[in-house]
């Protein structure tokens, strides 16, 4: 009687255990969060100073210092400043920095205003264009900044870097243009 006892205490705790640590309490989901953002913020740094020391073109060398700026910056839908950008916003204004153009806030109508490119015509500089929900309408775009990255504003993470070549954005890509 008493081994049965044991072995009911036993399995009582574990039962205990396992909902006591599968219920977590959120700060922690958002702690992990924070630290996955974190890493991969530092990693578009990285990405980002990559890139620039590959381009040459020293015309174009400017893009660089407002995407830097840039970086860790959350999302926000119909954002364009520092406080908060969306995709399109943040092209928008990464183009206003660098070069004084002013363009829509809207990827779509970004597209409508470049010339068509081959992504194998890609130069740092030029736009790249997505369909997150695979319908082929655009409703993303980040700025090709070479050697397959790309800055974007996401939505998880804010502004980032990224690679063309990630599965989900090869899944997604639609196409590029140069203003």
């Amino acid at each position: 009687r008493t081994e049965t006892m044991r072995k009911y205490s036993l399995i009582a705790f574990i039962v205990i255990l396992i909902i006591i640590t599968s219920c977590a309490p959120p700060r922690y989901a958002r702690r992990a969060q924070r630290q996955n953002r974190n890493e991969i913020i530092k990693n578009s740094q990285t990405m980002l100073r990559e890139a620039e020391r590959g381009c040459r073109d020293f015309r174009i060398r400017r893009i660089f210092f407002p995407i830097q700026a840039c970086l860790g910056t959350p999302y926000q839908y119909g954002g364009d400043s520092r406080r908060g950008m969306d995709c399109s916003g943040f092209v928008c204004w990464v183009f206003k920095e660098s070069f004084k153009i002013d363009l829509p806030h809207n990827a779509s109508q970004q597209y409508k205003r470049c010339r068509y490119l081959q992504k194998d015509e890609l130069k740092v500089g030029d736009l790249v264009f997505f369909s997150t929900n695979l319908t082929g309408v655009i409703n993303h775009v980040g700025i090709y900044i070479g050697k397959d990255y790309f800055a974007h504003a996401s939505i998880s993470y804010g502004v980032i870097v990224s690679r063309l070549s990630e599965p989900y954005y090869r899944k997604c890509y639609v196409a590029a243009g140069r203003l």
